[in-house]
């Protein structure tokens, strides 16, 4: 979060806007990411422990945030892409873009 923080401070100091992108489309091709779109466990472990820190710092700096994202390109995770080694499903894509939406909505972005 230090490196977040730092970088967060810059914009502010700049009068910049950032959008913040989570995962790249490359995801499934992780194990550990793409368990995190497939397992209920794992999606509340990320939410809790990754991304709820992150909009509670994005919280101190919100003329900071122009958009928060959590895939670039999320149509290549499903239909495949360049660099995509392994698809995930629409629907556990849906499924964990909606619980993350949910609490970037309910941290007031």
């Amino acid at each position: 979060m230090d490196d977040a923080k730092d970088n967060l401070e810059l914009y502010k100091s700049k009068g910049l806007k950032a959008i913040f992108t989570m995962f790249s489309f490359e995801c499934p091709n992780n194990d550990n990411c793409l368990g995190m779109m497939t397992g209920p466990a794992r999606t509340d472990a990320y939410i809790n422990n990754g991304l709820k820190p992150f909009l509670n710092l994005l919280k101190q700096y919100k003329d900071q945030v122009y958009a928060i994202e959590m895939f670039n390109e999320p149509e290549w995770m499903i239909e495949g892409g360049s660099g995509v080694n392994r698809k995930a499903s629409k629907q556990n894509v849906v499924n964990f873009v909606t619980k993350c939406n949910k609490e970037i909505t309910d941290a007031g972005f």
